[in-house]
């Protein structure tokens, strides 16, 4: 495809926000889908940032998403040799190519296209579950019970209602109430995730079939929760192709090879590393129990094994330097021509008695 330098328009990096959407949102709604921007502190790191909420009509029924929106960084670790401008960021730009309209002919294929190239950003929307905000408001609770030994007791069987366990985190967290009443967010999935439950015949209603909801938050769902998510992290570290970056690091990392075991030790620490961004740590440390022995002991001998290469390549090259520089002294040596410099003779002096020199004549005095 050619695009002619006519076809292109110039925008500053503020002009334009470029979003990637999930791959899975390819699908056809029945109405035209919204996109609604709210800025909130993360759950984990307490940051501003900007999460966005899609509404659409699916079916004639109402559809949400949550969304987090992250911004792609341009470094690209994988790459050694990766140019950068005088500022040390990389360069970086974007095109942005029309449909080609198939009914109106164009001379060469030219495409016109908008040129983000003054230092633009690149965003993608990553999908949030409200879940994670649920663990940051369950968190203090359930580190008091830590704190107390009573993580394991069985005596409390306290269950809150669905609308007095919401009121409560609609009071500490008005992002989630916001989301949760205005945009159609439901937090019963995320509840039923992460919770104890059960239900019982609603005294509210005329309905035999409508039931009202409990739930006690429930520490070792929490645990199972995060052990299936590193354990499906792991899996598409190891299948998916779109992973491969992170195989060609460890390979470049460790060209002699990484047994299998270690391997796996190593996908599960880049999988809990992952999951911080999401699930504070407190949680991760309480659910996983990895043995990480055999994989720093992997590490220190690789770390040994190639000071000690360093240190022979550094020998051998100091010996050919050393050799280098004694074999030129030497010709250096045989090439030099020493010259004499010419020295004056020395005028001999001879002894002459008193007036008895060849001018004296001429100085005599007069009687």
């Amino acid at each position: 495809m050619t695009i002619s330098v006519e076809g292109l328009i110039n925008k500053s990096k503020d002009a334009y926000k470029l979003v990637l959407l999930p791959q899975d949102n390819s699908f056809e709604s029945d109405t035209k889908t919204i996109y609604t921007t709210f800025t909130y502190p993360h759950p984990v790191t307490g940051i501003s940032s900007d999460f966005v909420v899609e509404q659409y009509i699916k079916d004639n029924k109402p559809q949400s998403q949550l969304y987090i929106l992250d911004q792609i960084n341009w470094k690209n670790i994988n790459v050694k040799n990766q140019a950068y401008t005088p500022d040390g960021k990389p360069y970086r730009c974007i095109f942005i190519t029309k449909n080609i309209d198939k009914t109106v002919t164009t001379t060469f294929n030219e495409v016109p296209a908008l040129v983000l190239g003054t230092e633009p950003n690149l965003y993608i929307l990553t999908p949030f579950l409200p879940l994670y905000f649920l663990l940051d408001y369950f968190k203090p609770i359930l580190q008091k019970k830590v704190l107390n030994g009573k993580i394991d007791d069985n005596n409390d069987k306290r269950l809150l209602s669905y609308e007095d366990l919401t009121d409560s985190i609609y009071e500490s967290i008005p992002f989630i109430e916001n989301i949760s009443k205005n945009y159609n967010i439901d937090l019963k999935p995320s509840l039923e995730t992460i919770c104890e439950s059960s239900s019982i015949p609603s005294m509210d209603s005329d309905d035999e079939n409508e039931e009202q909801f409990f739930y006690k938050i429930s520490l070792e769902k929490i645990k199972k929760l995060i052990i299936k998510k590193i354990d499906g992290l792991v899996e598409m570290f190891m299948t998916v192709d779109s992973f491969k970056s992170l195989k060609i690091r460890m390979e470049t990392m460790y060209p002699n090879g990484v047994p299998d075991n270690i391997k796996l030790i190593m996908w599960q620490q880049q999988a809990i590393t992952l999951l911080a961004n999401y699930i504070d740590k407190w949680y991760i440390d309480l659910s996983t129990s990895y043995n990480t022995d055999s994989l720093e002991k992997f590490i220190k001998e690789m770390k040994v094994k190639n000071n000690a290469q360093d240190m022979i390549d550094e020998s051998i090259q100091q010996l050919h330097e050393g050799t280098a520089a004694v074999l030129a002294s030497q010709k250096n040596k045989k090439a030099k021509t020493i010259v004499k410099k010419p020295t004056k003779a020395t005028p001999k002096t001879v002894p002459v008695a008193v007036g008895k020199g060849k001018l004296d004549m001429f100085f005599k005095k007069k009687a």
